[in-house]
């Protein structure tokens, strides 16, 4: 026999305490005992959460879950979105759990390390993941957010050979890339098969192949979005109204509405690449994280209107946020242009392969570079006394080769005698020796040295490092730091 030496006023306490638990074991048990005389136990549950209504195509689950949405209609649509970098990371979630019946993901890239700094904006990533597959590892996070929504998996660039075969099955493509020639691509795409696009490739050769894919082969909605600094801006192109009008394409393309209209498409707004920003890359020019949050979100909110029908979607406009005061406007599109390339009365953009020279002729195909000296391999960081190393790179301070000297590429071709005074500087530092231009992925490298082989007056000559401080660091010094 126990025997307690506290006092009285604990006592009563512990006496109390015993007393609620008793209570509280009593109703568990008769909440058992209804179970088994035919009550609804935790299998039951699950098996009537999983039933499906005869007078509904939804499971009592899915009503449940998606109560507050079913009278937004585009459940169960099939969107393709191409990239899965930050503005993906923010989408993809919002669509998987808005109940899209299936989302295709379309990127080859790996997750990088963890020293990578796109881990600010790519958050549906983790640390143990790194160097995984960026599209399995999104499908992998987007199911156990959703089991019920279908992941399709494309580990494979979005280009003039893959369009066809990867918008296929799809309502919708949402655009989340920085890159103008994926855009142009995806407004040309002609298979009726294929609905809705969403892409996230993030440079502008991504961003014209897009558009041209979605406009040849087919004419599909294309959503897109883009985000840099603190800067972002979302549209949709290729869309067809309520009342049948058609609203502008990446490049100015869409099919004919019943009232007889075309709205303009991305060429139609952008009927020529800028040239300095025909390569830009969130990684090149940085971004803030939550502000691809913000693109990614109502990228996600575009196309559930696009698909559902409802609100107005911003097709023909152009929605700008600028994050460093927190301001949001909405910009009226140019028209469609009659003269487009490939949404015109006469286009002369009819299918990928023409949409593939065209981004070559502007210099977004990624065309040759020029040839390297056979020995530039087996040069080291700082480069040699009898040589001189050109850095195109605007942000110069953060990471340089020794020796070496910033004439960004914007400096070089500047209009009005600048560009020539930085020119006969870089003349009189080089003397006879060669010249190696450099930038941190070889885009404005190479631009640069085009232009300074164009001029002359460099007896050593001109050599573009393709690749740039990137692959200066896989091939030649693994301790060089990178942006």
């Amino acid at each position: 026999m126990a025997v307690y030496s506290g006092s009285a006023a604990e006592l009563q306490r512990l006496q109390s305490e015993v007393a609620q638990l008793k209570e509280r074991l009593s109703l568990y048990e008769e909440s058992g005992a209804a179970d088994d005389q035919g009550g609804v136990g935790h299998d039951q549950q699950q098996e009537q959460h999983q039933q499906r209504r005869p007078n509904s195509i939804l499971t009592n689950g899915e009503i449940w879950r998606y109560s507050r949405q079913l009278l937004v209609p585009g459940l169960g649509a099939e969107v393709l979105v191409i990239g899965a970098g930050g503005l993906g990371s923010a989408l993809l979630p919002y669509l998987a759990g808005a109940g899209v019946g299936t989302i295709g993901v379309v990127d080859f890239d790996t997750v990088e390390g963890q020293q990578g700094l796109s881990k600010a904006r790519q958050t549906l990533y983790r640390e143990g993941q790194q160097g995984l597959s960026k599209a399995r590892c999104a499908a992998q996070a987007l199911r156990a957010l959703n089991s019920s929504v279908t992941v399709n998996v494309h580990e494979q660039a979005f280009g003039h050979y893959t369009a066809e075969a990867l918008l296929q099955g799809y309502d919708a493509v949402v655009d989340a890339s920085d890159n103008p020639h994926m855009r142009y691509l995806i407004s040309g795409a002609d298979n009726p098969r294929t609905r809705h696009l969403v892409n996230d490739a993030d440079n502008p050769r991504t961003r014209y192949l897009v558009n041209d894919a979605c406009v040849t082969l087919g004419g599909k909605p294309l959503i897109s979005g883009s985000a840099l600094g603190l800067e972002g801006q979302v549209t949709v192109y290729h869309h067809r109204s309520a009342d049948g009008s058609l609203g502008p394409c990446y490049r100015c393309v869409f099919p004919q509405g019943a009232d007889g209209k075309l709205g303009p498409c991305y060429r139609c707004v952008f009927p020529q690449p800028m040239a300095h920003e025909a390569g830009r890359r969130c990684s090149d020019n940085g971004v803030v994280g939550p502000v691809t949050g913000v693109i990614g979100s109502l990228q996600a909110l575009e196309t559930l209107k696009v698909l559902g029908g409802f609100g107005t979607p911003l097709s023909g406009r152009l929605s700008t946020y600028d994050g460093a005061d927190g301001t949001h406007y909405a910009l009226a599109l140019r028209p469609r242009r009659a003269a487009c390339e490939v949404c015109g009365d006469a286009p002369v953009i009819k299918t990928m392969e023409d949409s593939r020279r065209w981004c070559e002729e502007q210099g977004l195909g990624g065309g040759a570079c020029l040839r390297l000296p056979e020995d530039l391999p087996s040069i080291r960081c700082p480069f040699a006394t009898d040589k001189c190393a050109l850095d195109a790179n605007f942000v110069f301070s953060i990471c340089r080769l020794d020796g070496a000297v910033n004439v960004p590429y914007a400096a070089l071709a500047r209009a009005g005698g600048g560009g020539d005074a930085e020119i006969e500087k870089l003349r009189a530092l080089a003397g006879d020796a060669p010249v190696y231009c450099m930038c941190r992925r070889g885009i404005d490298s190479r631009r640069a040295a085009a232009l300074l082989q164009a001029r002359g007056g460099f007896p050593g000559g001109i050599y573009d490092v393709a690749g740039g401080l990137v692959r200066w660091r896989e091939d030649v010094d693994p301790d060089f730091p990178l942006y």
